[in-house]
């Protein structure tokens, strides 16, 4: 998997005929998880706890979390 991870996810899955949309994921859910366990160590809490965080952009230098 290379850069820009979004884009060759959206691509493969144009092309994976018969493989349902909700199997397809990217390195960008990687940074998801990381940036909720980053949270949860900062907040004391569980990272279960934390919720409606989203990353934006690609897996790089320009992407943004958002846990507002």
């Amino acid at each position: 998997v290379g850069n820009p991870c979004n884009t060759n996810c959206l691509v493969a899955y144009r092309n994976g005929k018969g493989v349902p949309a909700a199997q397809w994921s990217a390195m960008t859910r990687l940074d998801h998880n990381r940036a909720r366990t980053a949270l949860a160590k900062k907040a004391g809490a569980a990272t279960a706890d934390v919720t409606q965080v989203t990353i934006w952009g690609n897996h790089s230098n320009t992407q943004y979390p958002d846990f507002t």
